[in-house]
């Protein structure tokens, strides 16, 4: 993805790895649900749920790993 390839200023590795690995999984769940939408393969759907807390979950890091950056350099 295009957000792997971004150098991160120091400090930031870690989000920007997280950031990369969140929006890979997030894809790979959208597409079993068009596969699923398109196709009526009722497998494909259950994948995607059970993908679910893994997403949710690599979104909450994503989003603790930016506020501890912001509140490393005083951002808002």
């Amino acid at each position: 993805t295009k957000a792997a390839t971004l150098v991160p200023p120091p400090g930031a590795q870690e989000i920007q790895t997280e950031l990369a690995d969140f929006l890979k999984r997030a894809v790979d769940w959208l597409q079993l649900e068009y596969t699923h939408l398109n196709t009526g393969d009722d497998s494909k759907r259950v994948q995607a749920n059970n993908m679910i807390p893994e997403v949710d979950a690599r979104q909450n890091n994503f989003y603790r790993y930016s506020y501890d950056l912001k509140t490393e350099y005083g951002l808002r």
